[in-house]
């Protein structure tokens, strides 16, 4: 494949793929997206194993394979056994909608979860002992321009003011 077109993306996906190199530009924590009156709302942050409780809904592994890998193999991974998935998910948008119907809990990046509001959904971070994924910046291996050195040293800046530690 060729990425003569790309000088720049974001991803979560841990593997950049050939002919491209990444680095970690901010980490970020899991959130839940919970429907109105839900149990887990008595809860200020969520335990994962109270999560693994209710059906979820998760990105779609051939759609989304670096959100369902991050969520499925990082959040889940050995700690608990395999949860129930009520809906495989294209999107935010679709995921804050079945939420708020009742079909489920969503599961994603709190930087992402929040940008998708829904009047009949609150979400809610997981507990501080859940793991904090990165997000990375992936370029072309190949000499950065002037301009993508500088958009690459302000995304950093940027990522290091808003990192969980």
């Amino acid at each position: 494949m060729s990425y003569d077109q790309i000088d720049a993306g974001f991803t979560i996906h841990p593997e950049p793929g050939e002919g491209l190199r990444k680095e970690v530009v901010w980490r970020d924590r899991f959130a839940i997206a919970l429907p109105r009156n839900h149990p887990l709302l008595s809860l200020h942050k969520i335990p994962l194993r109270e999560i693994a409780r209710y059906p979820l809904l998760l990105f779609h592994p051939e759609s989304c394979p670096g959100g369902y890998d991050i969520i499925h193999r990082r959040l889940f991974g050995s700690a608990l056994s395999s949860p129930t998935i009520a809906e495989y998910v294209s999107g935010h948008e679709s995921m804050m909608m079945l939420a708020a119907a009742g079909y489920g809990i969503g599961v994603g990046l709190e930087s992402q979860i929040t940008l998708y509001r829904h009047p009949d959904v609150i979400v809610r971070p997981v507990t501080d002992d859940a793991p904090t994924p990165a997000t990375f910046m992936v370029i072309p291996d190949k000499p950065p321009s002037d301009e993508l050195i500088h958009f690459i040293t302000r995304v950093q800046k940027i990522g290091q003011m808003t990192s969980v530690h």
